[in-house]
């Protein structure tokens, strides 16, 4: 049987706007954008609330695999028109049991 994947949005703090990711119920991945990346990425701008977080949504199901969990924030560096251009591996982390 395959993990159910969903996302649930984080709370509207600090310089972020994210999602949690959840499989199987269990929180695995934790994906924010910054409010500069919002505002600077016309595309990303021109989203609403619901599609930045299925955007959000889009990208971390495709690292949904990986056995770790781990806390990824997308900057103003990482996206242009609205298409990440950072590697994965690349992006910046924080430690995952910090406060949302």
């Amino acid at each position: 049987m395959s993990a159910s994947l969903r996302y649930e949005k984080m709370p509207q703090l600090g310089a972020y706007r994210g999602i949690y990711l959840l499989k199987d119920e269990e929180i695995v991945l934790k994906l924010k954008v910054s409010f500069l990346t919002y505002y600077l990425d016309d595309k990303i701008k021109a989203m609403d609330e619901k599609s930045l977080h299925d955007w959000l949504f889009e990208i971390a199901k495709q690292h949904a695999g990986k056995d770790t969990k781990e806390s990824v924030i997308i900057k103003e560096n990482d996206v242009k028109d609205g298409e990440l251009k950072t590697s994965w591996e690349s992006l910046e982390r924080e430690p995952f049991d910090k406060q949302d």
